[in-house]
């Protein structure tokens, strides 16, 4: 866990870290957290923790249960399969936005995602590969030009890669996934926009089938 060192919005700062340490694997599904320790390992007061544990409450990556404490969210197989329904609606609103926002700039950029992907599945690197998947897919909101779009998709953002840094995503070396990821930057590239929407509601879709080769523990 890094320390803080810049006090400028501390509490923001305490809980982009934590954020970052759920997202990473650093701190497990289900973890209990300790105010007093998080405040010694960051170097900061208990105040800002303190705030910091009710910003991600908010955003549903830790949880309070009374009379025994914060945990990192551990979501049952209906939880993830909400979190991936709600994942589908906010990148297919942002490709959608991203058409009209910055075609050009966002076709470059899935380019360029995809030739990295590309590497990464023929060389194996599965680590690699997932850290672009997440790229890849963060991209048709971020280009979209709605804030309020990426303020809303990055805390699923974060719990989908919390769940892949916890081994509870299926193989990212899929090859179906990957020339499905080419295809869609390739019709981008071609302004076939038609069959880019098509192919991405058909690539979210897979996700969702395979939600019962998950295994999960009990929620907290």
């Amino acid at each position: 866990m890094k320390r803080i060192l810049n006090r400028k919005s501390l509490s923001e700062q305490v809980a982009e870290a934590l954020g970052e340490d759920i997202r990473d694997g650093r701190l497990k599904l289900g973890q209990m957290l300790s105010e007093n320790q998080i405040a010694t390992d960051l170097g900061v007061s208990r105040t800002p923790v303190r705030e910091a544990f009710s910003h991600l409450e908010f955003q549903g990556l830790l949880v309070t249960k009374p009379q025994s404490g914060t945990f990192v969210f551990s979501p049952s197989q209906e939880d993830i399969k909400e979190i991936f329904e709600i994942r589908s609606c906010l990148e297919l609103q942002g490709l959608q936005s991203s058409l009209k926002a910055s075609e050009k700039t966002f076709s470059v950029a899935l380019h360029s995602i995809c030739e990295e992907m590309d590497s990464a599945f023929n060389a194996g690197d599965e680590d690699k590969y997932a850290k672009l998947d997440h790229r890849f897919h963060e991209s048709f909101v971020l280009f979209s030009g709605n804030r309020l779009l990426a303020s809303v998709y990055n805390p699923i953002s974060l719990k989908l890669r919390a769940l892949a840094n916890n081994n509870l995503l299926i193989k990212m070396l899929d090859e179906v996934s990957h020339s499905e990821h080419l295809q869609i930057a390739q019709n981008f590239g071609h302004k076939q926009f038609f069959e880019v929407k098509t192919l991405m509601t058909q690539h979210l879709a897979r996700f969702e089938g395979v939600l019962d080769q998950y295994q999960m523990s009990d929620p907290i």
